[in-house]
């Protein structure tokens, strides 16, 4: 196993390169990145889990591949960053999307939570964003979370540690969504 404290350092400086040239919002796009790692925090994730939260977009978004992940991060790590990656052969944010859901389903029946931790992570942390900014990605995401949720969630878990992590978050997610600006 990896010494994955120290590879933190590492996750987040290469995902700070990789989107040096994007935003989010008005934010350095490292904003976001942060964001998701502070919500894995909040949920108690492991640094394995949290290299994940950092590098979850730089397949997409940058210039690395999955493999170059592994040698650095892990199979681990890599696998998790291949299962939230948007395939870019497909034509459509919703094929797209269907595709991921499937990795991550993949990868959850091999008892590895990694990656639908991470989604989660970074669902949470573009409501919440959605919600403090009243941005426009606010209606996307509750017009698509009925699909998500149907696709991605469990009545149960079958490691322990990562239920209780999997549930608090799908409770976080159904009541940031249930509420209405004017109310958060």
């Amino acid at each position: 196993m990896e010494d994955y404290r120290k590879l933190l350092i590492d996750a987040e400086l290469i995902a700070i390169y990789q989107h040096r040239h994007q935003y989010y919002d008005i934010w350095p796009y490292h904003k976001h990145l942060r964001d998701v790692v502070e919500v894995g925090q909040e949920f108690g994730f492991s640094d394995e889990w949290l290299c994940g939260c950092w590098l979850h977009d730089v397949v997409e978004d940058g210039a690395l591949s999955v493999g170059k992940i592994g040698k650095v991060f892990g199979d681990s790590v890599k696998m998790t960053v291949s299962a939230v990656t948007d395939p870019i052969d497909l034509p459509t944010r919703e094929s797209k999307k269907k595709q991921v859901y499937l990795k991550i389903n993949t990868r959850t029946g091999c008892k590895e939570f990694g990656a639908l931790a991470v989604k989660l992570a970074d669902r949470i942390a573009n409501v919440r964003h959605g919600v403090r900014m009243g941005s426009r990605q606010l209606e996307m995401y509750k017009e698509e979370y009925e699909g998500f949720k149907k696709a991605l969630y469990q009545n149960v878990y079958s490691e322990p540690m990562a239920n209780t992590i999997l549930q608090k978050m799908w409770e976080v997610l159904d009541a940031l969504l249930r509420k209405t600006p004017e109310r958060i």
